[in-house]
């Protein structure tokens, strides 16, 4: 499992595009591009971390603001939180 993997490689740090919060908006600016995709992603990261009582690697969201999604920034900090 990549994630496992990815918590087990002793990364430091994980830096997470998340240019909107909604399909619509994400693709946008990610042309072809899944949020169901990277949240699943993340979920799995944050499970493995916790199982393997890791505090690697953390978990930054880079949300570049533009104007499809500058409404957004309230629920990307949201997003965050309840994502771990």
């Amino acid at each position: 499992d990549n994630a496992r993997r990815t918590v087990e490689s002793g990364l430091d740090r994980l830096i997470i595009s998340l240019d909107g919060t909604t399909q619509e908006v994400y693709q946008q600016y990610r042309v072809g591009g899944k949020l169901e995709k990277v949240l699943a992603g993340t979920r799995n990261v944050v499970k493995w971390r916790k199982e393997l009582k890791s505090s690697t690697p953390r978990i930054i969201f880079q949300f570049l603001v533009v104007r499809p999604n500058e409404h957004q920034i309230e629920d990307a900090k949201a997003l965050a939180t309840a994502l771990g």
